[in-house]
């Protein structure tokens, strides 16, 4: 197993469990124990953990259902890039673009180049940073409550801020879609944030890959009658997204 799995899963079971050992995870992954004590130590890094004899476990302020963000970035790259290619195509030039927090949000980022003039706004510190040195792209940097493990800010400000905005598109991320297409996110804090992106726009574009599709997560954000179009790779299951279709959904799958 990679080093970055082994990370992801113990992350994994810290979340479910609270605390890890590290002659448990040891044994688990069938590796001597200093390299476990390399493991978390890297991840104590990252966010998330504290190190305590024997082991670690869960900080105060870390969410359970979220690993740090450089950890959930490595996940899916083939079909974030794909996402993040398709939802490239709806950029035109002169749009003003909301653009949510997230691993598949920084992969669209990442691919903007400087052919447009832009307005983008946005709460994630490291899509501004990244967007930043485009000197065609205005970039708006949305201030708040800065979350430990996506580097994005959420609380009243953030949302007092988006609330002031009337945008061209909202490009948003989810945590979970479920077959009836209620749009979900693991963190409570996030909510506001997300739905108050939603009314700021004229046209919501979610971004989310096949793992996500059928998934709950634990608050409700919004429904996928409330979306003009979803995003996700071509793994996605046909008959979860023919229902979303039959919703008047547009969907696009990237792959």
């Amino acid at each position: 197993m990679l080093k970055s799995d082994r990370q992801m899963e113990i992350m994994k079971l810290l979340q479910t469990r609270g605390s890890v050992e590290i002659k448990q995870l040891a044994r688990v992954f069938g590796v001597a124990g200093m390299t476990i004590q390399r493991d978390l130590n890297e991840l104590i890094q990252k966010g998330g953990m504290v190190r305590v004899h024997g082991g670690a476990i869960l900080s105060e302020d870390a969410h359970v259902s979220e690993l740090p963000f450089d950890i959930r970035n490595r996940k899916y790259q083939r079909e974030k890039k794909a996402i993040a290619e398709a939802a490239l195509d709806m950029i035109e030039d002169g749009q003003k673009i909301l653009l949510d927090s997230g691993t598949t949000m920084f992969s669209l980022a990442k691919i903007i180049d400087n052919s447009k003039r832009l307005i983008i706004i946005t709460n994630a510190v490291n899509i501004a940073a990244e967007l930043n040195a485009r000197p065609n792209i205005t970039v708006i940097s949305l201030g708040g409550t800065m979350r430990k493990n996506t580097v994005a800010c959420v609380g009243h400000f953030t949302e007092g801020m988006i609330r002031t905005l009337k945008v061209d598109i909202t490009f948003l991320g989810v945590g979970g879609i479920s077959e009836s297409g209620d749009l979900s996110d693991g963190g409570i804090e996030v909510v506001g944030v997300k739905r108050a992106m939603m009314e700021a726009a004229k046209k919501i574009v979610v971004l989310a890959d096949s793992s996500k599709i059928g998934r709950e997560e634990f608050v409700l954000i919004g429904n996928m009658k409330d979306v003009d179009v979803l995003i996700t790779d071509d793994k996605a299951p046909g008959k979860i997204i023919n229902r979303y279709r039959k919703m008047g959904v547009e969907v696009r799958t990237a792959g």
